[in-house]
């Protein structure tokens, strides 16, 4: 297995978007990573998210991988549209 350093956080969830070849996690700070999966099988940051909450608990892809929602200790719950960040 491969190790790698995503965040500076506590990981709380992380899925993968297999339609675009991506990982998206987020940690306790509210930060919401996108990283692309390499040919190399490294892991590449493309997207940063804010979610301007305490902690993001939770991620939920569309079938199609263009949306993200998230679920927050703020009690919110985001949708992305990752066709626009």
């Amino acid at each position: 297995y491969e190790t790698f350093k995503v965040h500076d956080n506590i990981i709380f969830d992380m899925i993968a978007l297999d339609n675009i070849n991506m990982v998206a996690s987020c940690d306790k700070n509210g930060i919401i990573k996108l990283s692309e999966i390499t040919l190399q099988n490294d892991l590449k940051e493309k997207i940063i998210l804010n979610s301007n909450s305490d902690g993001v608990w939770g991620l939920a892809s569309s079938p199609s991988d263009t949306k993200l929602a998230t679920c927050a200790e703020d009690k919110t719950v985001r949708i992305w549209d990752l066709n626009t960040v």
